[in-house]
């Protein structure tokens, strides 16, 4: 997990397809929003997503109880 821009979708997949991927856990994606993203790289989340070895989460981090107390004590 970490800016959505890190990881490479197509080197993801690639790797998931070829076994040297294990498995995967994320919570971010490049181009979200979700509504934002471009077709092919929805599609793509889709079939990333669908996997078994991959868990996808909500990028709720910063919604935290104490995420949000210390972004409004600035």
């Amino acid at each position: 997990t970490s800016r959505g821009e890190v990881v490479h979708p197509n080197a993801l997949e690639a790797g998931l397809d070829s076994g040297k991927i294990l498995g995967a856990g994320l919570d971010v994606w490049p181009g979200e929003p979700l509504c934002a993203m471009p077709v092919e790289l929805r599609q793509q989340l889709h079939r990333v997503g669908s996997r078994p070895n991959v868990v996808i989460t909500p990028h709720v981090a910063g919604y935290s109880h104490e995420a949000l107390y210390k972004m409004s004590a600035v």
